[in-house]
């Protein structure tokens, strides 16, 4: 209990300047109490052995918030922690708060006295939290950021078969994607992603104008992954199970599923349509991809069912390589240090052991 009200204290006031919600003190609260004694009893109750596990506890919290640690329950919407809140915030705000409650915890063991009183002042600490501070930080906003552009000379797919590339007509017009690429999260109360799509293209005498800022975090027939409505370079189509067998495998640099408003001529004939947008500047097809209705051809507004268009080339594009190179590094040097420091442990308590039994000899 100590553990968790200072980090209510520590991490969630002063470094997150946010309310959490009772949910999350409850579920680190269980969380906590298996693992302090599971761990106490297998490492004991002296400093290394403490220190370590406010340590293990420490990423057991930040692991366990990654998928299963929603915020704001009951009292507000449910939403999770980015990359940033996660591991430079709330990681070494759970350990230093997990070091703090071990030694104060040990300390009241020996003054068993002041327990009562010690356990009245962490509740009136956790409760004297508040819900909505007035410097709360925005919610999950530190997501992988991509942008595309295309532009120019295009063409439109036609016919029954909306994949036929063979059956296509001329189109002009332009497209540009911004996407935030949150996290996977396979929870029903999961982020999902955050998009926009911009296009205008005209074909034949038809002029269109397409919107979307809505994701689709999942299929709506359940068929297939959609990433919460944004991926990077993730395999698709082809034999991947992932979206249609008529297309090519193919990995593009970005791909979104949202829902789309189409207007026709200024008119809107479709205000949630399924849509599919890639990315891709290799592979067996290059350019950028706009399908809406493809999969059903329930647009009904149009003579096919469909709208299927795509720029062979792509203008201008942004990926997060520099984000993820970062993070990328930051987790290879954690993973060689703890290897580091585990080694030093078995060497430390190798020696403990062989100077305890040289002293029985």
């Amino acid at each position: 209990m100590i553990i968790v009200a200072a980090d209510g204290v520590l991490t969630q006031t002063v470094l997150l300047r946010d309310f959490p919600g009772i949910t999350f003190f409850v579920q680190h609260l269980l969380i906590s109490f298996v693992f302090v004694c599971v761990w106490t009893a297998y490492a004991g109750a002296g400093r290394l052995g403490w220190t370590i596990g406010a340590l293990m506890l420490a990423f057991v919290w930040t692991t366990y918030s990654m998928y299963l640690g929603p915020r704001g329950l009951p009292l507000d919407q449910p939403y999770y922690s980015g990359y940033r809140d996660l591991w430079w915030l709330s990681f070494p705000g759970g350990f230093v708060s997990a070091l703090i409650g071990w030694w104060a915890g040990g300390w009241l063991m020996k003054k068993r006295r002041v327990i009562g009183v010690a356990g009245i002042g962490m509740l009136a600490v956790l409760l004297g939290v508040p819900a909505e501070p007035a410097h709360a930080q925005s919610r999950g906003t530190d997501g992988l950021i991509a942008t595309a552009r295309a532009s120019g000379e295009g063409m439109r797919v036609t016919g029954a078969d909306p994949y036929a590339m063979n059956s296509t007509v001329p189109m002009n017009g332009t497209i540009a994607i911004q996407t935030v690429e949150i996290g996977n999260r396979w929870s029903h109360v999961q982020n999902t992603d955050a998009l926009r799509v911009s296009a205008e293209f005209t074909s034949g005498d038809a002029a269109y104008t397409v919107s979307i800022d809505k994701p689709m975090p999942r299929h709506p027939l359940g068929k297939y992954t959609t990433w919460s409505g944004v991926a990077y370079e993730h395999e698709m189509h082809g034999n991947t199970g992932i979206g249609t067998g008529k297309l090519p495998k193919v990995r593009p640099e970005i791909a979104l599923w949202g829902w789309a408003q189409v207007s026709r001529n200024g008119e809107v004939i479709a205000r949630e349509a399924p849509a599919h947008v890639m990315v891709m500047t290799e592979g067996p097809i290059k350019g950028v991809m706009l399908e809406i209705g493809t999969e059903d051809q329930g647009l009904i507004a149009e003579p096919d069912g469909y709208i299927n268009v795509m720029w062979p080339k792509v203008e201008a594009l942004q990926m997060p390589d520099g984000q993820e190179r970062v993070r990328q590094i930051i987790g290879w040097i954690a993973i060689v240090g703890f290897v580091v420091l585990f080694g030093g442990l078995a060497i430390v308590d190798r020696n403990d052991v062989s100077r305890a039994r040289a002293k029985e000899l």
